[in-house]
């Protein structure tokens, strides 16, 4: 298995799993280590070495001056970073540089490819050692917020390996619709980002006893990449207009931003409505979550890979029993309000967002009949039964 993630998807560790259990010998292959986090430790995954030498001279002077600005934390860096990716890179000759050397002494079966920036490298090597090819499309890559040239790149990629596959899974029904129609596919199969069923996990007030919260206060959680590109400004600005004054935000995860939206926080003077807490390594995040009144979800359509998404965060909260409150967006709409495990609304204004955390804590009744149905729903929505449909795939090829 083939990532670019140098902290790998829990997507891609329980598929490597589920396939140890049958039997199958797994090895991720992945970039080295995010050295700001480092909680994430397995012996399935490979590292690539960092070695410089084989990107060519044109990368290899971007490469430097990536390791030489590595250590430098204004947000002016950060930008300089992007736009030498975004403009001057070409990415999949670079991802194909980083993986050729190494997967081309690996002899497998089966070579899959996570997400798009893999797969031409899977490609290659499943033709060199005749073994069979499997892409897992996390997203509509091509259409995320990417400059045109670097989309073109990626359409091409695509479009050149995409029909060698034995197999093309992805995220969701939209998604698998549209790459059928794309590439003039039979079948693409959809394997959710369920999370693993954990009966034993017990409701606990953690965020209540951690920032000294009354019991009654209802927790509003918002977990993973803490960026104002995930529309985070307008959760902040649409705290500020709450009437119900026993509802807190709480923020889980990681980002770059994360200072900024303290300060804004302060200035506001909502400080004691919303708090940040660090991410948290994998097998602890459900425990965390469990404590949440609602989960929320406030993804914005800038593009159509947004339009289509169904983050993990969804299923997170699905396996932990938490209602949601959805940007309505077609695939959070056809699990939020096709299940009726909360409700979706235009996550645009923040007086919009204001009005539908009020009127979801005013009656207990409708709130308790989301809290009931999503019990049930996370025993449908779960790793449990995706696996068996993935390993049906394994099976078959």
């Amino acid at each position: 298995m083939l990532t670019t993630d140098s902290v790998v998807d829990r997507r891609i560790l329980l598929q490597a799993e589920a396939l140890r259990s049958i039997g199958w010998t797994v090895k991720v292959i992945a970039p080295r280590k995010d050295t700001s986090r480092t909680f994430q430790k397995t012996p399935l995954i490979v590292r690539l070495p960092d070695d410089i030498r084989r990107f060519g001279s044109g990368a290899n002077y971007l490469q430097l001056v990536f390791q030489a600005i590595a250590f430098l934390k204004s947000s002016s860096i950060g930008l300089l970073k992007g736009l030498l990716w975004k403009y001057c890179v070409n990415q999949p000759r670079y991802f194909k540089k980083l993986f050729i050397p190494k997967i081309l002494k690996e002899k497998a079966d089966v070579f899959v490819a996570h997400d798009l920036s893999t797969l031409e490298s899977a490609a290659l090597a499943a033709q060199a050692h005749g073994a069979k090819l499997i892409y897992d499309s996390h997203e509509l890559y091509c259409e995320q917020e990417l400059s045109s040239r670097v989309k073109r790149l990626w359409e091409k990629i695509e479009a050149a390996y995409i029909k060698q596959c034995s197999f093309v899974i992805t995220i969701n029904q939209s998604i698998a619709e549209e790459l059928q129609r794309r590439y003039d596919l039979t079948s693409v199969k959809v394997i959710l980002n369920a999370e693993v069923s954990d009966a034993t996990l017990t409701y606990e007030k953690y965020f209540h006893s951690r920032y000294g919260l009354a019991f009654n206060e209802k927790i509003v959680l918002y977990q993973g990449t803490i960026d104002e590109s995930r529309n985070i400004r307008v959760l902040i600005d649409a705290f500020r207009l709450l009437c119900n004054s026993n509802v807190v935000l709480i923020f889980l995860g990681a980002g770059k931003h994360v200072p900024r939206l303290r300060r804004l926080v302060m200035e506001y003077g909502i400080n004691s409505k919303i708090y940040f807490h660090d991410a948290v390594p994998q097998e602890q995040l459900l425990s965390l979550t469990k404590s949440a009144d609602v989960g929320i979800i406030p993804y914005l359509p800038t593009c159509l890979n947004n339009y289509y998404c169904t983050p993990n965060k969804l299923f997170e909260y699905i396996a932990t029993g938490v209602p949601i409150i959805a940007s309505d967006l077609p695939e959070l709409r056809r699990f939020v309000n096709g299940y009726q495990i909360g409700e979706v609304c235009e996550m645009v204004c923040p007086k919009t967002v204001a009005v539908t955390l009020d009127s979801f804590f005013s009656d207990p009744k409708a709130y308790e009949y989301f809290k009931s149905n999503v019990r049930e729903v996370s025993k449908l929505l779960s790793w449990d039964v995706e696996k068996i449909k993935l390993l049906s795939i394994y099976r078959n090829i």
